[in-house]
């Protein structure tokens, strides 16, 4: 069962804080493994929650550009981005001070801007900002974890093609492509195949500016060759029921 389950989790970790105390780095592997369970479950805020502890443990041992901190780094902006695409978390309490609840109670409610704007609608920014820090990281450290490098890349590019910012996700997957493609990385892969970008629906379908007695609603098949740097190129119209009104 989710209790059983959640007993376990909190087991393991109070044991991992026991042995090595709550702030040694040794405690990191244990915290990542409980964050990732609290974001299967969907309990996002709680995931966060942990995410940022394991960041914090990482910073102090070994200062804010180890590579320790990229996947907490990762993990704080995935619970942002599924938070948008799923909704906030409905389990109630949220973590207590070691990441972990004792049972299921109230949500906090959703964080605001600064303006009093609910975040719960909207792509949280610093999402967004801790997967650009944690491609600085990678600057201190050329020519390590380039297959990490690449896969924060893609994941930068997921974030901004969900935000509308088609331009600087492109440049996002360009730069991931090559960091896959130099000698001695994973190899191209990653990319090789289209990936469902999780699409979440407006909550309410915009109507025709047009009265509808005042257009027609027509069918065409647009074909085209996607190149290797994601440009669209030789775009030519197929099969269509549209007539003169094709040309």
């Amino acid at each position: 069962s989710y209790e059983d389950a959640q007993r376990e989790q909190q087991y393991a970790l109070r044991l991992a804080e026991a042995t090595y105390g709550k702030a040694d780095p040794r405690v990191v592997p244990a915290l990542e493994r409980t964050a990732a369970w609290f974001e299967a479950q969907g309990r996002f805020f709680s995931a966060r929650q942990m995410y940022s502890r394991c960041l914090d443990i990482v910073r102090k041992d070994g200062g804010n550009y180890d590579l320790r901190t990229v996947g907490p780094l990762r993990g704080i902006a995935r619970t942002y981005r599924l938070e948008y695409f799923i909704g906030p978390e409905t389990a109630e309490g949220g973590a207590d001070d070691a990441g972990l609840s004792g049972g299921v109670g109230a949500q906090p409610a959703a964080p605001s801007s600064a303006n009093g704007v609910s975040m719960a609608n909207v792509l949280n920014p610093d999402g967004e900002d801790a997967l650009e820090f944690a491609l600085k990281v990678f600057d201190f450290h050329p020519g390590e974890a380039l297959a990490q490098r690449a896969d924060t890349l893609i994941e930068l590019g997921d974030w901004r093609l969900t935000a509308g910012t088609t331009r600087t996700a492109m440049e996002a997957y360009r730069e991931a492509w090559k960091a896959l493609s130099t000698p001695g990385a994973a190899g191209t892969a990653a990319l090789d195949s289209p990936v469902a970008i999780v699409y979440r629906a407006p909550t309410s379908a915009r109507p025709p500016k047009a009265d509808q007695e005042k257009y027609t609603q027509r069918h065409a098949e647009v074909e085209f060759t996607v190149t290797a740097d994601g440009r669209v190129h030789g775009a030519t119209l197929g099969a269509n029921d549209a007539g003169d009104i094709a040309g």
